[in-house]
């Protein structure tokens, strides 16, 4: 993928990118133990987002950022991390309970028609 006049080299992420994804999956299997066990979670007032929903929203928020193109450049030059955006897309791309939970359309970039599984 090209960012300016860069190219992310999915190479060098990959471990980075498998960990995203990974962690992601363990933190939501175990937020809906902990749903089974409490039942319900208040809603924030003002938000219609369902708990599930707002899982998510929640893992994005921690990757919310304004980064200079200098910082960016460095980033995905020299950094095992993808920049923020696209951990943030390419985590939420490859789980099925994203895509249900926001029902994106098939074949968009968040429900791609192809997703990478690693865990069941």
């Amino acid at each position: 993928m090209f960012i300016f006049n860069f190219q992310l080299n999915g190479t060098i992420t990959l471990g980075e990118n498998i960990a995203d994804t990974g962690g992601l999956l363990a933190a939501f299997s175990a937020y809906q133990k902990l749903l089974k066990r409490i039942g319900t979670e208040p809603k924030l007032p003002g938000l219609p987002y369902s708990e599930r929903q707002m899982f998510w929203i929640a893992f994005a928020s921690v990757w919310c950022r304004k980064q200079t193109n200098h910082h960016l450049e460095y980033t995905i030059e020299n950094s095992v991390h993808a920049p923020a955006k696209f951990r943030v897309n390419g985590a939420l791309s490859n789980i099925k309970e994203f895509s249900e939970d926001f029902k994106c359309e098939k074949g968009s970039k968040l429900n791609p028609d192809s997703k990478c599984s690693l865990w069941q």
